[in-house]
């Protein structure tokens, strides 16, 4: 068989005076199977009938189906009766989703794009940015991309949890943004995976995959020792939106950005949820502090509520249900101040105890 090149210039009306059949659908090449008279293709003397073609304009067309040649030599050939057209999906780039992560920011700074954003797998395949036609069809994108992570992330939860008891399974798990301290530094912010499993909250670089992985996190904080705060507008540091902070028992801030309302949504309920979860199984917690020089004790018990009692006689100096809780505050440093409501004289009495570092929910 020898293989030739051939050029021809299609008519006007007319197209090349062809016919052609086959294709990679009955597994034989396309081939001409009809030359019209007074065209082009007879007109010329280089086609003949049973000629297969191979390439289009430098397009090796041996493995495509019989409407793709068609669609590529641009021509009017007649077809088979009933041929219908259909849009097919070309994959330029597969990202998977699991614990893949989406952005709209500049990579490290508050600046966000203009109805854009790229999607970047777990294994750093990126999808380069897609930009969108309108700011409704960029918001469409990521909410569809977040829904399908969201749930694919749920029932990959699922599956975790079987292998953990009941007091280490996982609430939440995900990506976002912390901001780094250090203001000098060129990239503000730095992709962080965090994630809420038993009594704590773990910080990683990259997710979790074996049990190993969960003893390697780059922090890890007990749930009810912290605090979590949902920023408002007037409270955000840069142009991020939907932030939010974390303060440790050290007195540590640690601050948090997402991409939607619906993350940081997320984010709320799920931290809520292993509070109300690690609570429920402490029950309760005693704290060493130290008043008047004497060292005291400070047990939070959440079924019965506060008792203050000295460390060395175990007497107890007071003691208030939660009911009679009307406020509190601390001075960020080693002073919590407690107003509880006497219940005969209906008095707000006040009650201050240096403490320790440690925070809990109430």
């Amino acid at each position: 068989m020898q293989e030739r090149a051939v050029t021809i210039r299609r008519q006007t009306v007319g197209g090349f005076g062809l016919s052609i059949k086959g294709g990679a659908e009955h597994n034989i090449p396309v081939v001409i199977s009809k030359i019209s008279k007074e065209q082009r293709a007879e007109l010329s003397g280089l086609l003949f009938i049973g000629d297969a073609i191979l390439q289009i304009n430098g397009i090796n067309v041996r493995k495509c189906r019989h409407e793709e040649v068609d669609t590529l030599s641009c021509s009017s050939w007649p077809t088979s009766p009933g041929l219908r057209w259909e849009k097919r999906w070309c994959d330029l780039r597969l990202i998977p989703l699991l614990h893949s992560r989406f952005s709209q920011y500049v990579p490290g700074t508050d600046l966000s794009r203009q109805n854009a954003f790229q999607v970047i797998a777990v294994d750093g395949v990126c999808s380069g940015i897609i930009q969108c036609l309108s700011a409704e069809d960029c918001i469409d994108w990521l909410q569809a991309i977040a829904t399908n992570i969201s749930n694919l992330t749920k029932h990959n939860i699922k599956k975790i949890n079987r292998n953990f008891p009941v007091n280490q399974q996982i609430v939440y798990m995900g990506w976002c943004e912390a901001r780094e301290q250090d203001s000098l530094q060129d990239r503000v912010y730095s992709p962080t995976f965090l994630a809420l499993r038993g009594s704590c909250l773990y910080k990683f670089l990259a997710p979790p995959v074996t049990t190993w992985d969960w003893t390697r996190a780059e922090k890890a904080f007990s749930v009810y020792e912290i605090m979590c705060k949902i920023l408002k507008d007037s409270d955000l540091l840069d142009r991020r939106k939907h932030c939010f902070t974390v303060q440790s028992e050290s007195g540590e801030d640690l601050y948090f950005s997402v991409e939607l309302d619906c993350d940081l949504a997320q984010w709320e309920r799920a931290f809520q949820t292993a509070t109300f979860l690690e609570v429920e199984r402490i029950q309760c917690k005693t704290y060493a502090c130290v008043l008047d020089s004497h060292l005291m004790g400070l047990t939070i018990d959440f079924s019965t509520g506060f008792i203050c009692f000295d460390a060395a006689t175990k007497a107890v100096l007071w003691r208030y249900k939660f009911s009679q809780l009307k406020g509190s505050s601390d001075d960020g440093k080693s002073k919590i101040k407690f107003l509880f409501q006497n219940p005969d004289t209906k008095q707000i009495e006040a009650k201050v105890n240096p403490r320790n570092s440690y925070t809990t929910h109430l």
